[in-house]
């Protein structure tokens, strides 16, 4: 083989070897990589679907990260733009994932990236973007535009349950009791009770110590559960996830339910007997309760926002 050939097939092979290279990592044109397009649409995106649990001010909240700052730049800095974009496609909007679509992650993605300093360009963000995310950020972070029309876990204004009113973010001034009753006889709760409960109560999550989550009682068999008939329907706050255990006790059922609300109800009747609102509201989305705690003559509550809270059980 010749010099020449030699060369030339070898230069052949590094153009090759490039142009595979290439292929598996789109790289962006210089100036960006989203366009400005893009991170409008991606704003009007983010005010629909993300601002209610990340805010309009970024900062995000008890149930939410923030995406703007230095919390951003940690986690997102390092990795590559096509991560993010990945991540998002795939787990947001929490209870719809992949609801936006690519070409509106896209825009939620090159928006995260506005707001953090990176500059738009002439060429349109793909999902093959390799650029690591801390390159992009140049520019100083953008200042917060407020949202219209936010939502949270996919959009759409949150449905309110029975003894309940809808309110939108910020306005949290009706906290406190905001619906006066009394728990009639009640009977304080005990560290015996506890340890066994009565017949008829749910005192623990899981109703013991053992977690046995089974109840003594047993009118109810295979032979009459065909007979049982609705009593009552009691509708509750549906402003995040409802995943509470309810606590009975002595024929009252205390139930916590999103926005940090905590109700008595009559077991036999289903009626309202006393609401607190202990607050933080929370945006549509985040933040399920598990469940309640109870003792002596105290509701505990624990919070969204990582406070533990007492409340009576008579009132």
């Amino acid at each position: 083989m010749n010099r020449a050939r030699a060369s030339f097939l070898l230069g052949s092979a590094v153009f090759i070897g490039f142009t595979i290279a290439s292929l598996g990592g789109q790289q962006p044109a210089a100036g960006g990589v989203f366009t400005a397009a893009q991170a409008q649409a991606g704003q009007n995106a983010y005010a629909q679907q993300c601002a209610g649990c990340h805010g309009d001010d970024f900062r995000g909240s008890a149930d939410a990260p923030a995406l703007q700052g230095q919390d951003f730049r940690a986690k997102w800095g390092p990795q590559a733009v096509n991560e993010l974009f990945t991540y998002l496609v795939q787990t947001m909007p929490p209870t719809n994932p992949g609801a936006l679509g690519e070409e509106g992650t896209l825009a939620v993605t090159a928006f995260l990236l506005q707001i953090n300093g990176a500059r738009a360009g002439q060429q349109p963000m793909t999902p093959r973007i390799e650029t690591p995310i801390n390159t992009l950020l140049v520019g100083p972070a953008q200042a917060p535009v407020p949202a219209a029309g936010r939502g949270g876990r996919g959009g759409g204004a949150p449905v309110v349950g029975a003894g309940t009113a809808a309110r939108g973010r910020g306005q949290e001034a009706n906290r406190g009791v905001t619906v006066a009753g009394e728990v009639k006889n009640y009977v304080p709760v005990t560290s015996e009770m506890l340890k066994n409960p009565p017949p008829g109560d749910w005192l623990i999550f899981r109703r013991n110590y053992h977690g046995h989550s089974h109840t003594p009682l047993n009118q109810v068999t295979p032979a009459n559960v065909k007979n049982l008939q609705l009593q009552w329907v009691w509708a509750m706050n549906d402003s995040g996830a409802n995943q509470t255990t309810p606590i009975v006790h002595n024929g009252i059922i205390y139930l916590a339910t999103p926005s940090n609300i905590v109700q008595a109800l009559d077991g036999k009747t289903g009626s309202l007997i006393w609401e607190t609102r202990a607050g933080p509201d929370q945006a549509p989305g985040y933040g399920g309760i598990r469940s309640l705690a109870i003792a002596d003559d105290k509701i505990f509550l624990p919070a969204s926002n990582a406070h533990m809270v007492a409340l009576s059980a008579r009132t």
